[in-house]
C-alpha cells in the first residue's frame, strides 16, 4: 500500500484507536471504549493504513496483531497522545505553580496605598513568581495592550473599550507633617485646619508629571511650593526633618502615620478632592488564571486598607 496525497495525516481519534488496538487486539472492543460504531473505527483504521502506507495490524487467531511498522511508531504516537492529553487536561489552578513575572504599573503612592499590604501574601502563595513594579506613565493603556504590563493602578474613569477596570478604595486628601510640627498642636486645639493655616509654613509638593485630574490644583500649589519633588516616597524623609507640610492621599501615607513618623490632618478647604483609582487590565489577560489570582489578591487586601 502506498502513501496517497489526499491522506496526509492522522487525527487524534485515529491515534487513540491505534493505541487501543495495541492494547485490546480487538476492533469491536476498541470501538466500544471509544464510543464509536464498528463502521466508524473501520473507516478510521483504513485511513490510518492509507496515511502510513502499512497494514498496521494483521488478523490472527487471537485477534489483530501489530506489524513491525506499527510497533516502530507506537512510542512516538504515545508521546504525541501524552502531549495532547496534557494540553487538554484542565488541572486545578494553584498559585504555587506560577513560574512567571507580573508587571504592575502604578505611581509610588499607589504602591504604598494598595500593594504593600498584599505583597507578603502574594509572595508566600506564589513563591516562584516575580513581581516588577513599573512607573506609571501616560501611555499606560498601550503598555497593557502590548503586554508590557499585566495590571495598572491609575486614577481615571476614561477606560478604553479593550480594557477592564474595578474601582479601588477612595483616596481622601490630607496634610502631612512631622508629629512635632506647630500645626499639630493647632489641629488638636481647634479640632480642624484650614488652608490659610499653612501660609506660615513651607509647602512641599510631589509632582509626578503624568496626566491627572488634579493638574490645575497641582500647578496652583506648585507655584507657591518651596520644594517640588517627583517621588512621593521621599516625602517622609523631608517632612521628618523640617517644618514643611505636604499634601497626600491618606491611604498612601497610612503606614508612615501608623508608625508615628508623620501626622495626617484633614483640611476643610483643601484644593484637592477625594478620588477613586481603578485597577485596570487588558482584555487579553482577563481569562488568564494567574492574572485573575493576582487581581483578586490586590483587591482583597486593598479592601482592608483605610481609605
Amino acid at each position: 500500500m502506498t502513501h496517497k496525497d489526499n491522506a496526509d495525516h492522522l487525527s487524534f481519534e485515529e491515534m487513540r484507536l491505534l493505541k487501543l488496538l495495541l492494547e485490546t487486539e480487538q476492533l469491536s472492543l476498541a470501538a466500544e471504549r471509544l464510543g464509536h460504531s464498528a463502521s466508524t473505527v473501520s473507516r478510521q483504521l483504513a485511513h490510518a493504513r492509507e496515511v502510513l502506507g502499512d497494514p498496521l495490524f494483521v488478523r490472527a487467531k487471537t485477534g489483530l496483531l501489530p506489524t513491525a511498522r506499527m510497533l516502530a511508531i507506537s512510542s512516538k504516537m504515545d508521546r504525541l497522545l501524552e502531549i495532547w492529553d496534557d494540553m487538554a487536561d484542565e488541572k486545578p489552578f494553584s498559585p504555587a505553580s506560577i513560574e512567571r513575572r507580573f508587571r504592575i504599573m502604578t505611581a509610588d503612592n499607589g504602591l504604598n496605598a494598595y500593594l504593600t499590604e498584599c505583597l507578603p501574601a502574594i509572595l508566600a502563595q506564589a513563591p516562584r513568581a516575580r513581581l516588577i513594579v513599573e512607573p506609571l506613565s501616560a501611555d499606560v493603556f498601550e503598555s497593557l495592550r502590548c503586554g508590557e504590563a499585566d495590571v495598572a493602578v491609575y486614577p481615571t474613569t476614561d477606560i478604553p473599550a479593550e480594557c477592564r477596570a474595578v474601582p479601588l478604595p477612595v483616596m481622601h486628601p490630607v496634610a502631612l507633617m512631622r508629629p512635632g510640627h506647630p500645626l499639630v498642636k493647632r489641629f488638636r486645639a481647634q479640632g480642624r485646619l484650614r488652608q490659610a493655616d499653612f501660609d506660615a509654613y513651607p509647602l512641599l509638593m510631589c509632582d509626578p508629571r503624568i496626566g491627572t485630574r488634579f493638574r490645575e490644583a497641582l500647578e496652583a500649589e506648585c507655584k507657591r511650593a518651596r520644594l517640588i519633588i517627583p517621588y512621593f516616597n521621599a516625602l517622609r524623609a523631608i517632612l521628618e526633618k523640617t517644618d514643611f507640610v505636604a499634601w497626600s492621599p491618606k491611604a498612601s501615607a497610612r503606614q508612615w502615620v501608623d508608625a508615628g513618623a508623620l501626622f495626617a490632618a484633614p483640611v476643610e478647604d483643601s484644593p484637592f478632592t477625594s478620588f477613586q483609582p481603578q485597577l485596570i487590565w487588558h482584555e487579553r489577560t482577563h481569562a488568564d488564571p494567574a492574572c485573575q489570582w493576582l487581581r483578586g489578591m490586590i483587591l482583597q487586601f486593598a479592601a482592608r486598607c483605610e481609605a
